[in-house]
């Protein structure tokens, strides 16, 4: 069985804070992880995963990498997605991720309306 040690992922979360040029502070707060989970981290509790998850994220690194279960910090699939957006994208998602479950619904349902009017204009468009 692998053990995980903090120490490597401390390590790993420094080096990747400094490739993406920021503190170690500023990405727990702005990844969602929490100051908390890093101050933790650095008093030797290994993080939750959902924390770590966030941080890699957040460094455009896999957990894996954090972990030290690779020594290449590959990109992970949301890191790719994010990547793909543009500014008015990220600030979209970011909104939705903020709303309710209920305001969600109202969005999708809201969004898809506007999709199906731009097919039906693109339609009649190729047609006259």
């Amino acid at each position: 069985m692998i053990e995980y040690s903090v120490e490597t992922i401390i390590e790993r979360i420094q080096q990747a804070c400094a490739k993406n040029g920021v503190t170690i502070n500023k990405m727990g707060i702005e990844s969602g992880a929490g100051k908390s989970a890093v101050d933790n981290i650095k008093k030797g509790s290994m993080p939750a995963s959902d924390k770590l998850a966030k941080m890699a994220d957040y460094l455009h690194c896999s957990v894996d990498y954090l972990l030290g279960r690779e020594e290449q910090p590959k990109v992970s699939y949301l890191t790719q997605e994010k990547a793909r957006l543009n500014d008015d994208e990220e600030k979209l998602l970011e909104i939705y991720r903020g709303l309710t479950e209920t305001q969600k619904a109202l969005v999708l349902d809201r969004a898809q309306g506007f999709s199906e009017l731009n097919e039906a204009e693109a339609k009649k468009d190729d047609v006259g």
